[in-house]
């Protein structure tokens, strides 16, 4: 019995340290995919309807209004240690058949991120560079309880569902947003994509060393028993 007990302990370990491992790998994927390829002309937003879904990341002018009563924000969100929000607008024009999420950066509290969205909706332009989120490990559920909507992370199917209408495929990452220094930071991003595999590689091991430790004990279990 104390032997199947192991056998349990040490698949359910194993399987959580390879999670977590899947989990980091996705991570420096992700930041590897934030890495530009080539660099980009600037765009507006008439060129939006031939923008491939796997475009690499793009400048952009955009010239629309957003909406002050709809809105989502990111929470919670960290920058240099400390615990915000971040504001994702809804941008349309007459030029897209779709609306536009326009990510206008981090702020410390719902009160700040409402202040700002009003004065960015006075500006004609929005300017940024386009970026294509990508899935996550773990889904997440928006709450449906009323503006604004509160997400765990930018998910354009959590948003087109909130919205009940097609979003476009890309977010504009306006310069306040943390976001925005990662897509620029190409050092930064080289340096977390390797932290992020020996992350992946340390769960692993570790998978590894409970699997070797459970069998370790299961046999001296065996031993005593069998004496």
């Amino acid at each position: 019995m104390l032997t199947q007990r192991h056998a349990i302990a040490s698949l359910i370990n194993c399987g959580i340290m390879l999670l977590l491992a899947a989990w980091q790998l996705q991570r420096a994927w992700h930041k590897y995919e934030l890495i530009p390829q080539q660099a980009q002309a600037t765009i507006t937003e008439k060129a939006l309807l031939d923008y491939p879904p796997t475009a690499t990341t793009t400048p952009i002018h955009y010239h629309g209004s957003l909406d002050t009563q709809r809105y989502f924000l990111i929470t919670p969100a960290f920058k240099n240690h400390m615990v915000g929000v971040e504001l994702l607008g809804i941008a349309t024009t007459k030029n897209m058949p779709t609306p536009v999420i326009i990510h206008l950066g981090w702020y410390a509290h719902t009160q700040a991120a409402q202040q700002a969205l009003l004065k960015h909706s006075r500006q004609q332009t929005q300017s940024g560079l386009l970026y294509q989120p990508k899935g996550r490990l773990i889904s997440q559920h928006a709450h449906h309880t009323g503006w604004p909507q509160k997400l765990s992370y930018i998910d354009i199917d959590s948003i087109e569902k909130a919205l009940n209408t097609s979003v476009f495929h890309a977010v504009i990452v306006t310069p306040n947003a943390t976001l925005y220094e990662k897509l620029i930071n190409h050092q930064g991003l080289t340096l977390g994509i390797g932290r992020h595999i020996c992350y992946a590689l340390q769960f692993i091991a570790f998978g590894i060393i409970g699997c070797l430790l459970s069998r370790h004990l299961a046999r001296k279990t065996h031993e005593k028993n069998t004496t």
